[in-house]
């Protein structure tokens, strides 16, 4: 919460002492509604004072940026190879990003009824609805709906 605060405050003008005495009086009010005991309120200003001596000491645009950067780097999740992202179709059509995936959207609309088999029992439905497929592989609606647009992803031929 005070990391990216700080860097606003050191935009905005504001002195480091102004910056300790908002953090201590954040600090009081916390331990008043989410502290049970309620700290007493020299050891509030202390927190408060520690905490903003540390950010306003340690946080540049420049650091924050380079901490961003490291967590993303972090991340477990990694580019998928074929998909459109990383593809980038829209360049080779020479469009915008955001007008491929729109005339995308156009050209696949989503079917809201379809025929659809229920499983184990040789009978069909008239919706996705209707059948609840989900309830056969045990998973929510959400989760099914969510796996069935991901295998769903083709992308267009590139040569037009």
């Amino acid at each position: 919460m005070a990391y990216r605060r700080v860097l606003d405050r050191k935009r905005d003008g504001v002195t480091l002492t102004e910056w300790r005495r908002e953090l201590a009086n954040e600090a009081e009010l916390f331990t008043g509604n989410h502290h049970h005991p309620v700290l007493d309120l020299a050891e509030c200003k202390s927190i408060g004072d520690s905490i903003a001596r540390w950010t306003w000491r340690t946080f540049t645009a420049g650091q924050f940026a380079e901490i961003q950067g490291r967590r993303g780097r972090k991340s477990k999740r990694r580019p998928v190879a074929n998909s459109a992202r990383s593809l980038k179709p829209w360049e080779a059509e020479g469009v915008h990003r955001s007008t491929w995936y729109r005339r995308r959207k156009k050209a696949e609309p989503v079917r809201l009824t379809a025929r659809v088999s229920i499983a184990g029992t040789g009978a069909s439905a008239v919706t996705v609805a209707q059948a609840k497929p989900w309830e056969a592989k045990g998973i929510s609606r959400r989760t099914w709906y969510r796996r069935k647009a991901r295998d769903r992803v083709t992308l267009p031929d590139a040569t037009g």
